[in-house]
């Protein structure tokens, strides 16, 4: 799979929404959150980076949530797919 198919049109700095349906991060507070923390759909962030290289070698990456974006309220940042996200 290609890069631009696995990050879509989005770039650094694009304010998104959250539209994927019960995304779940379980790397999130795990005290707080053993079940997981789901992100609610229409939670609004800006996208950081687009996660496809290494930042130790510089080689290319396969990641399946290549879209780094951070959340205001509340504070994280989480790993996305394309088609979790939408751009407003």
């Amino acid at each position: 799979m290609a890069i631009p198919d696995i990050v879509g049109d989005f770039k650094e700095g694009d304010s998104v929404e959250v539209v994927g349906k019960d995304v779940i991060f379980f790397h999130v507070k795990p005290k707080d959150y053993p079940d997981g923390y789901t992100v609610p759909e229409g939670l609004k962030g800006t996208v950081k980076a687009l996660v496809t290289t290494d930042a130790k070698t510089g080689k290319e990456v396969s990641v399946n949530r290549p879209l780094l974006v951070q959340f205001t309220e509340p504070k994280f940042m989480a790993h996305f797919e394309a088609k979790e996200l939408k751009k407003c």
